[in-house]
């Protein structure tokens, strides 16, 4: 069994690329298990916390038993019976999920032969605004941060000197867990160049599979795209943040 991790940050396309490794019949991988989300513990918070993001990832963060027993919560996956009849068995986990418990750090580090599937967005403008709308997409009207229906595009107002400190932030820990994995098996993914029609573009689905020693197979998502592609449509100050960015090294953010 060959056991992996999917290391990213919100709104960067994991969610899409967990359920497109899942359509893959020698693959099971699971979710953001360290926030006890997607894993071996089934039950979910009170419906009462469903519009209270922070709320109900602390009580399934508290009550998964991820937040005290890390180690644990990671065994139990990668020997659960589907990872027993799996050939490939993962999870996600993203930076700030390591950054904040020091536990879930060692239980991910101290994985032996553990691959890295390393899933970053190149345009960090584009996640900035998408992470503005995640923590605001029930006041547009959105059900969840992923969809699976078309949904009327919503705009958003961009703080450009928040959106200029978050590119700062992101480069850092970017480069930050780039390194602290460089000592394991690396797979550099990037946002921009695996969503397909439908699923995981082939070159970059067999880039996968050849990493995982796995054979070819359907990679799929029923997702759909929540925003339009140009920044323009739904960034209602973009001409102001063109302004703004025109003269730095995140000009090539608005191509």
């Amino acid at each position: 069994m060959k056991k992996f991790i999917i290391l990213s940050s919100q709104r960067t396309g994991s969610g899409y690329l967990q359920e497109c490794m899942n359509s893959h019949p020698d693959i099971a991988c699971y979710g953001e298990i360290l926030i006890g989300y997607g894993g071996e513990y089934k039950k979910m918070p009170p419906l009462l916390l469903k519009r209270y993001r922070r709320l109900r990832t602390l009580w399934q963060v508290l009550f998964s038993g991820a937040l005290l027993m890390p180690g644990r919560t990671v065994r139990d996956v990668f020997c659960s019976d589907e990872a027993i009849a799996s050939k490939a068995v993962g999870f996600r986990v993203m930076y700030n999920q390591l950054e904040r418990n020091p536990l879930a750090m060692r239980a991910v580090l101290e994985q032996e032969s553990v691959h890295v599937i390393h899933l970053q967005r190149r345009n960090l403008l584009k996640k900035y605004a998408s992470h503005v709308l995640m923590h605001n997409h029930v006041r547009h009207g959105r059900k969840a941060a992923h969809l699976y229906e078309k949904v009327s595009a919503v705009q958003v107002r961009i703080d450009l000197d928040a959106a200029i400190k978050y590119f700062r932030k992101e480069e850092r820990v970017q480069q930050k867990y780039t390194e602290m994995f460089s000592n394991y098996p690396v797979l550099p993914l990037f946002y921009e160049d695996i969503v397909g029609a439908g699923g995981i573009v082939f070159s970059e689905r067999t880039r996968i599979l050849q990493f995982l020693e796995l054979s070819d197979g359907e990679m799929r998502s029923k997702q759909v795209k929540a925003n339009p592609s140009q920044l323009e449509d739904y960034i209602s100050n973009y001409e102001e943040l063109r302004a703004r960015l025109q003269d730095t090294k995140w000009v090539d953010f608005l191509a």
